[in-house]
């Protein structure tokens, strides 16, 4: 008896022997290449994968205008601004970067002015690519496969089969479209960038641009009303070629019944 509740605790503790040394013979790497920090790197190493990058960040600069000339001289020939709103303190940039440079640029951009608002958003589409190209390479071969039948098919069947093969080539224009956008969307990343700062013009326009602006628009507005002068003549003149001849007729005739009454 005495032997049996000995036995107990003995396997218990060689148990928990056993445990402790399979938990202790485990992976232990957590880091790997994320231990870079700032400068790390955002796209996924993979190119099999379709993956859509979109980035938001906001910057602070001393002088708008300057930074926006720097920020946009920094895109290559095939980059490009989708899109910009210009304020009196804030200018909002939409850029197209190409994706294999995105991480220097975003970098590029934190390391050399004060970053107030930073967002990376990845969305993978392989997915989706692969069934678009999938139901692609479907209607090509319906496509090929229908040309064939043509080739013998009788007058009805060569109806039907031209209304079957342009609903194939309509449906292939739409899958193409789509396949090109989500390979501009992939190759070309977007990065959606506020600049803060102070006003983008600080110095006042001088006197002889404010004499400038006053004679455009004095100029301008006389034009206007030179043809809006013209347009209004224009139009009565045709009334006018109408309307005279009949009041002529119409106060002779008027006069002489008058007279004959009088008589």
């Amino acid at each position: 008896m005495f032997k049996k509740l000995f036995l107990v605790p003995l396997i218990f503790l060689t148990l928990l022997l056993l445990v402790g040394c399979n938990s202790s013979n485990g992976p232990r790497d957590n880091g790997g290449s994320e231990e870079q920090g700032g400068s790390s790197s955002v796209i996924a190493d993979n190119s099999n994968r379709k993956i859509i990058y979109t980035a938001h960040l906001s910057i602070k600069t001393n002088n708008l205008g300057e930074t926006t000339t720097k920020i946009k001289a920094l895109l290559d020939s095939s980059e490009w601004v989708q899109e910009e709103n210009l304020t009196e303190n804030n200018n909002y940039l939409t850029i197209r970067i190409k994706t294999s440079r995105l991480n220097a640029f975003l970098n590029g951009l934190k390391n050399d002015y004060e970053t107030t608002n930073y967002k990376l958003e990845s969305k993978d589409v392989s997915l989706d690519y692969i069934n678009i190209a999938s139901k692609k390479d479907a209607l090509t071969k319906e496509r090929e496969r229908l040309m064939e039948l043509y080739e013998n098919a009788s007058i009805n069947d060569m109806i039907m089969i031209n209304r079957r093969i342009g609903e194939v080539d309509q449906e292939l224009i739409r899958i193409e479209r789509q396949l090109l956008e989500y390979d501009s969307l992939v190759d070309y990343s977007t990065v959606n960038l506020w600049i803060h700062g102070p006003k983008s013009s600080p110095k006042p326009p001088t006197l002889s641009n404010k004499v400038s602006r006053s004679f455009n628009a004095g100029w301008d507005s006389t034009v206007i009303l030179f043809h809006s002068f013209v347009q209004v003549i224009v139009f009565i003149i045709p009334l006018l070629i109408i309307i005279v001849p009949v009041s002529v007729i119409v106060i002779f005739f008027v006069i002489r019944n008058k007279k004959k009454n009088k008589k």
